[in-house]
């Protein structure tokens, strides 16, 4: 469909990636092109790397416009974002300036920086020459073509085999996907291999709404979904991955992706209804961030991402009827944190305490609750964190959102005590893979320890099974839109 052309980062940092490619497929290197005429399965690998230094730097603003230069020059500053023409007009700017301090070689010293000077997020920088070289072979390692920059063409689609899927996360798993368009090999800024798939936005809209929602959700949802989705693509583009070759990745840290698998029906025609919409705040096009169970209450962006407050993003009670909720709420104290997570309120993501759709049957995460043995525990955090605490003294929640959400937590150990800090942060340390929220309490004995926990995800914004038990219910799109991001108006911009 055709719409701005967006490049994904489908594989980030391999060293090697089979493909299969079908007749009439093109391979570009240069200025060498290799047909290729019949069914191919190749390996593309990295041939030569430059690797740069990574360093860490703390944000500590972010502005529109730089007034006087010349203010700035003890800090790094670095130009992030896109902006993005279309049919002869700009149909979206998110440019900004990033003032950064330090050159930090370790993260642990970019963390103490960011806690004195209260930044916005630290980031990885690279210094020194990037680059390498690509080859591809057939599986008998006979060399088709090689350069710094390979590109593929098909009318028919390209398969890449063992594409990961949710990094990091207790559904890390591997697919086979296959892709339209172009697929480009090239070596990233830890020389590794990259592969990117650039397409229409349209199109990895139309495969992204149901990479993130369930294919059998009700239209009504993935229209919605297709809304924010673009949102998200055209505020953050160019800032997420301000210094690698693409402008989101596939996985949960820009948007799910999984290609031409989830491009259904369905699917293209919520793209084709909403062709174009976006949320708008004033002018600007929001950042339409989403999470999958808000648990009852959403978070505030400025708790998780530590940046200026958003309207749009403020916390909201997500039930049809509040007044269940609004007696823990703000979830901000021990006492009404560990009161909302016992209750079972009536909220639109309780598929707990009501009638839902088959496809919602096997979601997780409204309430939960996790076990370690002492020693267990103690292995997590030494692993995930790098800190010996021997033995565990108590896990104590410092500060919590309005969703109950633990934004600075402290462990104290009979070896160490430390703090940490963002609510990712706090699902990574305490998990062999990561927790499925930071709204918990702990319960602890002489043996175990227990996490009693509501919701899955960062709560910001759109609460994705809240939304589809709506749509389910009958409610439009448009007014899904409205009860999660207030003050918005939908708007096309192409």
């Amino acid at each position: 469909m055709e719409s701005p052309i967006i490049r994904v980062g489908v594989v980030q940092n391999a060293q090697k990636i089979k493909i299969s490619l079908l007749e009439n497929s093109y391979i570009y290197a240069g200025d060498k092109e290799v047909h290729i005429s019949g069914d191919k399965e190749l390996e593309v690998k990295v041939l030569q790397s430059k690797t740069p230094k990574v360093v860490y730097r703390v944000v500590t603003k972010e502005l529109e416009d730089i007034a006087n230069p010349s203010e700035m020059e003890k800090y790094k500053i670095i130009r992030v974002g896109k902006r993005v023409e279309f049919s002869g007009k700009v149909i979206s700017d998110n440019r900004k300036y990033w003032i950064c301090i330090g050159d930090f070689e370790k993260r642990e010293i970019a963390e103490e920086a960011f806690e004195k000077t209260n930044g916005i997020s630290i980031i990885e920088d690279f210094i020194g020459e990037k680059g390498g070289i690509v080859k591809i072979s057939n599986l008998k390692g006979m060399k088709i073509v090689e350069g710094d920059i390979i590109r593929i063409k098909s009318t028919h689609p390209m398969t890449i085999f063992d594409v990961l899927v949710g990094e990091g996360f207790h559904f890390e798993h591997k697919e086979t996907q296959s892709f339209k368009e172009w697929l480009e090999f090239r070596v990233n800024n830890y020389g590794g291999l990259v592969a990117i798939n650039e397409l229409p936005v349209e199109d990895y809209l139309a495969s992204v709404n149901s990479s993130e929602s369930n294919p059998d959700s009700p239209l009504e949802l993935l229209k919605a979904q297709t809304v924010i989705a673009r949102g998200t693509v055209f505020a953050t583009i160019g800032k997420h991955h301000f210094n690698d070759s693409y402008d989101l990745c596939n996985n949960d840290h820009c948007q799910n992706y999984k290609g031409l698998v989830r491009e259904t029906p369905r699917a293209k025609e919520a793209c084709s209804l909403t062709r174009g919409e976006v949320l708008k705040y004033g002018k600007e096009i929001c950042d339409t961030r989403y999470a999958a169970i808000c648990g009852g209450i959403t978070e505030d962006y400025q708790n998780v991402w530590f940046g200026e407050k958003i309207s749009y993003l403020s916390t909201i009670i997500d039930a049809k009827k509040p007044d269940e909720v609004i007696r823990f709420y703000p979830a901000t104290s021990e006492e009404n944190a560990r009161k909302f997570i016992d209750l079972m309120p009536d909220a639109w993501c309780n598929i707990i305490n009501r009638k839902i759709p088959d496809y919602l049957k096997n979601v997780e995460g409204f309430r939960w609750k996790v076990t370690y043995t002492n020693n267990e525990i103690k292995e997590i955090i030494k692993k995930k964190t790098g800190r010996d605490i021997d033995t565990l003294i108590d896990i104590v929640p410092l500060k919590r959102g309005n969703s109950g959400r633990i934004m600075l937590l402290e462990v104290k150990g009979t070896k160490s005590t430390f703090r940490i800090r963002s609510e990712l942060s706090i699902r990574m340390a305490l998990s062999p893979s990561c927790l499925l929220s930071s709204c918990f309490y702990v319960k602890k004995d002489e043996k175990s320890i227990t996490l009693y926990g509501a919701g899955w995800g960062h709560g910001v914004g759109v609460c994705q099974i809240g939304a589809s038990i709506m749509a389910y219910n009958g409610i439009k799109y448009d007014e899904i839109l409205k009860h999660y991001y207030k003050g918005t108006k939908i708007e096309k911009i192409y």
